[in-house]
């Protein structure tokens, strides 16, 4: 029963607060805050408002019930109240009027205003935000701020109100704007704001307000623009303005002005007329204008009297731009362009003197392209490039074929006088670089090397030259005697050589009656270690004479078959 009551209750509240909450301020052109009640700033908490202000008693630190303050940030540091600085933008140490219901329901706040414009529409309007957080209070039943807004005249009767019904309290700081327009009467310039709490104190029912305004209030006046500046222009150019009136202006006089290009907060007037329309040539970046209208000159002179349009932003776009890269044409129509926006807003379009709606460009014959970039605002830049036919020739050639020994190296150079340009040879297992200009060569047969040559605009050329590599003397030496008698000096028989042989494929050694008694294979020449040792089956042989078989791979991969005798001394 008692969680139906306050479901119940929650949903009558919320309702409550939306029905307030849709309740609408001034329905047309406002003017500049005439009047702006911020309460001021500076450390911890302000002075106590004037004498009959209000009959809560001021506290300097945070209040209790009946009590008030003016404080920068809203709520002490170890209770359930937000700690949040004031409303006001940009207010470092603002002050908010910060107040904790007396447990009497009644008015905690009157304040006199002067100087208003009599019989004429105003806004009045406030902030505010329940300080309690649902989620930390203890109380049972959390009692939340109504309070009725009133503009009375001098005389205590009421030009216009509004009651805000229970304000809901929230986990986060929610301030809340409201307000209401009224008239004053004729003859009367000065009103009184009168604030009531119709809710009693207790546990809970704590709130802040701030940034009380009043503003004269007209019919709707719309201000726009030709060309429209929803986006930039693009360059320096007039503006039509026109204002659209509503009814309520019978005898309107217009001052039109623009803000100062240094300070968006000061504004110029550039002229008063009686005709809803305006032109100037805007060639400033970033400048607003707006339009003052009243029904008299007095109104118009008075800030508290007239009201003004909606704002109208110019902002000069600056023009687009981009970069070209171009690659010459290495034959017929092999030439491109392309394009890289570098400033402006996309999406871009493309026109090209070719018809081509593309970003690039290709296959193009030799001449000039030109090329107009249009970005997202419709701004546009221009430009053009030269197509230029390369010679289909080389810019550099290989000296001619070359006679080597086998495991002899040459050096194929290049000679070029242009810069940035990329080498490439072929084939690579015996070349000491792929992509220099100048390069070792070491083959191992017959070989044809080729370079490919590629310029700066992409063109790439080659050239070839024929290495023959013919066979000099191998320089192989099996010796035909040694002795395997431990003393480490020719203590084994194997194959010696130069360079040019690569491995020992095959060796064989066969004893006088033709048994085999020794055999290696696949190792390195001049390697003793894997040579005959002169045992056989264990022991070192006799002393005689021996036959031997090999075969030895060269470095070009051809085979070369060797026999001989070799004695053996043991001792």
């Amino acid at each position: 029963m008692n969680i139906r009551r306050h479901l119940l209750l929650g949903v009558l509240c919320c309702c409550q607060w939306a029905l307030w909450s849709q309740q609408s301020l001034c329905g047309g052109a406002t003017g500049d805050p005439v009047i702006n009640i911020d309460f001021g700033s500076g450390p911890n908490f302000g002075a106590p408002l004037p004498p009959g202000t209000t009959n809560y008693k001021y506290i300097y630190g945070y209040p209790d019930d009946g009590f008030y303050t003016l404080a920068n940030i809203l709520g002490p540091p170890n209770n359930d109240w937000h700690k949040t600085p004031d409303h006001t933008p940009n207010d470092y140490n603002g002050y908010a009027l910060v107040v904790n219901a007396s447990f009497a329901p009644g008015e905690f706040y009157r304040q006199r205003i002067d100087g208003l414009c009599d019989n004429s529409v105003y806004e009045f309007s406030a902030w505010i935000t329940v300080l309690n957080i649902p989620n930390l209070t203890p109380c049972k039943d959390l009692i939340l701020p109504n309070v009725k807004f009133q503009v009375q005249d001098l005389t205590g009767k009421v030009l216009g109100e509004i009651i805000t019904g229970n304000i809901p309290a929230s986990n986060t700081v929610d301030w809340k704007r409201l307000g209401f327009s009224f008239s004053t009467p004729v003859g009367q310039s000065d009103v009184v704001v009168v604030m009531i709490n119709n809710a009693p104190g207790g546990c809970g029912n704590d709130l802040a307000i701030d940034d009380i305004m009043f503003r004269s209030c007209g019919d709707q006046l719309t201000l726009t623009s030709t060309p429209s500046l929803a986006i930039p222009i693009c360059h320096p150019d007039s503006l039509h303005f026109k204002v659209a009136l509503g009814p309520g202006y019978t005898t309107p006089l217009f001052r039109w002005q623009k803000t100062s290009p240094t300070d968006t907060t000061q504004w110029e007037t550039l002229k008063e007329t009686n005709q809803p329309t305006f032109s100037i040539f805007h060639d400033t970046p970033d400048i607003r204008y707006r339009v003052l209208v009243a029904n008299s000159q007095n109104a118009l002179d008075n800030p508290f009297c007239r009201v003004s349009s909606n704002l109208v932003a110019a902002k000069i776009a600056p023009p687009p731009d981009f970069s070209l890269r171009i690659t010459h044409s290495c034959g017929p129509a092999n030439g491109s362009l392309d394009l890289t926006p570098t400033l402006g807003p996309a999406p871009f379009k493309y026109t090209w003197s070719n018809g081509a709606k593309t970003e690039d460009i290709k296959r193009l014959v030799p001449g000039f392209y030109q090329v107009t970039l249009t970005d997202a605002y419709g701004c546009v830049k221009s430009g053009q490039a030269e197509i230029d036919l390369q010679g289909l020739e080389p810019p550099v050639k290989l000296t001619g074929d070359t006679v080597i020994n086998l495991g002899s190296s040459t050096n194929l150079a290049l000679a070029s006088s242009r810069d940035s340009v990329h080498f490439r040879w072929q084939p690579s297992p015996s070349l000491s670089c792929l992509d220099c200009a100048s390069t070792v060569a070491l083959p191992p047969r017959d070989t044809i090397y080729t370079y490919y040559y590629t310029t700066p605009e992409r063109c790439t050329f080659s050239d070839s030259v024929f290495i023959k590599v013919v066979r000099g003397p191998l320089n192989i030496y099996v010796p035909n005697i040694f002795t395997p008698n431990g003393d480490n000096i020719n203590d084994h028989f194997t194959v010696l050589s130069g360079h040019l042989v690569s491995q020992v494929e095959l060796l064989r050694v066969y004893d006088r009656w033709g048994e085999l008694v020794f055999e290696q294979k696949n190792y390195p020449p001049n390697d003793l270690s894997n040579g005959w040792n002169g045992a056989f089956q264990g022991k070192i042989v006799e002393q005689g004479v021996f036959v031997w078989y090999a075969v030895v791979k060269l470095i070009d991969g051809s085979m070369e078959r060797l026999s001989g005798e070799v004695t053996v001394v043991p001792n």
